[in-house]
């Protein structure tokens, strides 16, 4: 037999309520112990302040720059005064419109420069992997550079012989540099005073193949004279 409640709805007996609970939302936190989790986000944070604070310390720092200036002016034109008053006020007159000018140029060159130098740390410091990739990049360069500087100046050890051919030139230079490859760059072995005669064995690249003190030495032809017969 159907059943009705107090309104004349009719009554489903297997509809059984439930009782509404409460929404909550309970945030998950994870607590990264790893070294590598930590030490990255560390960094990122770093290129975070960099990129959040770009304008507001280049713009700091190029007022901080700008305000010095007058400052260096105006201590210059106190430490003239005690010297010549007329001085100090030709400085404070002729320094103040350069110093308008001039600061207030270098305030904005100061300013972008800056901005670029800050937007350069935010991408260095973008996360660990960018910050080794930097390091490791400016370390081989370094590393590239000072091989390639030891090896322009590394002495040539070689000892020649004369050759038949050689030719004998006189120095023009009051003194003559003989280095131990062709190049300025090279390291001096010593020098050669003017009218000194010397044998050419050879010569490449306008430098030429001389024995100095029993090893391979090389001097530059622009200073040599042929020496006729």
């Amino acid at each position: 037999m159907a059943q009705f409640d107090e309104y004349g709805r009719r009554i489903n007996p297997n509809f059984q309520s439930q009782q509404v609970g409460n929404f909550e939302y309970h945030r998950t936190t994870t607590n990264n112990y790893n070294v590598w989790g930590v030490a990255n986000d560390f960094i990122t944070s770093i290129g975070d302040w960099f990129s959040e604070n770009a304008e507001s310390a280049s713009n700091n720092l190029a007022v901080i720059f700008y305000y010095g200036s007058w400052v260096v002016l105006g201590i210059s034109v106190i430490v003239g005064l005690f010297s010549s008053i007329f001085g100090a006020i030709m400085l404070a007159v002729i320094g103040g419109i350069i110093t308008f000018y001039a600061s207030a140029i270098l305030f904005w060159v100061m300013y972008y420069f800056l901005l670029i130098l800050f937007w350069i740390f935010r991408y260095v410091f973008y996360n660990l992997y960018v910050l080794l990739f930097c390091v490791l990049l400016i370390l081989g360069i370094s590393f590239s550079n000072t091989i390639q500087h030891k090896i322009n100046r590394t002495p040539n050890t070689e000892i020649v012989e004369p050759v038949a051919d050689s030719k004998k030139y006189v120095v023009t230079a009051s003194s003559l540099n003989v280095r131990s490859g062709r190049g300025a760059s090279y390291q001096t072995l010593g020098s050669l005073q003017r009218n000194r005669i010397v044998e050419v064995l050879e010569v490449q690249d306008n430098w030429g193949t001389i024995i100095y003190n029993g090893r391979t030495g090389y001097v530059s032809m622009e200073h040599l004279r042929e020496v006729a017969d």
